[in-house]
């Protein structure tokens, strides 16, 4: 049994103030069967994520490495889809633009304590 993140359902509707909250309550892991992750016909390296994902029935995967996510099985129209930051970004943006215009302000403005290791 493998273990991957993933994001759960489309981007919601949501007050600004809630953008941050969210973000990491949207984050899961799950658990994925090995013969999951072994029917898997992207790279190597991510078949996990890909399979996390098919599993959780999680869209969209959000990446950079968008070629290693290639699969004629599981990726495209009515399947997964597999979206580079900037395209979601953009994506969220078009649908909800009061979303994306308060958000930066609304992050910008809370609390964040970081501490070290020792």
């Amino acid at each position: 049994m493998q273990v991957g993140r993933v994001r759960h359902g489309d981007v919601p509707a949501m007050a600004a103030g809630e953008v941050a909250d969210r973000a990491l309550d949207a984050l899961a892991l799950v658990d994925v069967p090995d013969d999951l992750v072994a029917g898997m016909d992207n790279a190597p390296g991510d078949r996990h994520v890909l399979a996390a994902a098919v599993g959780a029935d999680a869209q969209p995967v959000i990446t950079a490495n968008t070629a290693d996510f290639q699969s004629p099985r599981f990726v495209g129209p009515d399947r997964i889809a597999i979206e580079a930051p900037g395209e979601f970004l953009a994506t969220v943006l078009d649908e909800q633009p009061d979303l994306m215009a308060t958000a930066p302000w609304q992050l910008a403005s809370n609390e964040v304590v970081v501490t070290g290791a020792g």
